[in-house]
């Protein structure tokens, strides 16, 4: 099913598509969202499509394990790349794949566990200010290191830990979640260790 609102498409609930090359035709293309593709195995030639700034893909395991074709999109702003609840995590080859991407605001991977977790391609995305994820992709060490090293990132899962008054959930890699107040002396207890984490990478 392919859903068509200028300048923005959507495929969704394609599972046969196999080539996704056609849309390097639409050089007025904002936006694209993805859905349920299951056979085709890697993104088109965006450098085609100077609009566009805005990429979804959820449910689609093979595009979601080496999206490097997000790279020759020029003005790309907005990316999310999600695996599906009912599956578990999707795996992706490298966080790489998203360098070098100048213009890159918001980065958001849901679901996915990366293969290689280098955080280094943050370093290559000056524009970015927003990078969310879960709270198990990485490990408490390394959230605090992005942390330390790239204050002005934002993200649910950038700090000690998010939730509401009633649950949270620690941040990091088989980390626990808490219910309040009944847990509160342990999430201070996590709390200080990660702040500490911080200081300690920022001195680095």
């Amino acid at each position: 099913m392919y859903i068509w609102v200028m300048p923005g498409l959507t495929i969704k609930n394609c599972p046969n598509i196999s080539d996704l090359s056609p849309l390097e035709d639409l050089k007025e293309l904002e936006m694209v969202g993805i859905t349920w593709i299951r056979r085709a195995q890697r993104l088109w030639d965006m450098s085609k499509n100077p609009a566009l700034w805005s990429f979804f893909c959820t449910d689609s395991k093979k595009l979601a394990y080496d999206p490097d074709g997000l790279r020759g999109a020029e003005n790309l702003r907005n990316v999310k790349i999600c695996g599906p609840l009912s599956e578990g995590t999707y795996p992706m080859r490298s966080l790489e794949c998203f360098a070098d991407i100048p213009t890159l605001e918001k980065l958001v991977l849901y679901f996915i566990k990366p293969e290689d977790r280098s955080t280094a391609f943050l370093s290559t995305l000056p524009a970015l200010r927003q990078f969310d994820f879960d709270p198990g992709m990485f490990t408490t060490e390394e959230i605090a290191r992005i942390v330390a090293q790239y204050p002005e990132l934002s993200g649910e899962h950038l700090c000690a830990y998010a939730g509401s008054s009633v649950d949270v959930r620690v941040s990091g890699y088989r980390k626990p979640t808490l219910s309040l107040p009944e847990g509160q002396k342990r999430l201070e207890k996590y709390t200080a260790e990660f702040n500490a984490l911080v200081e300690k990478y920022k001195s680095e």
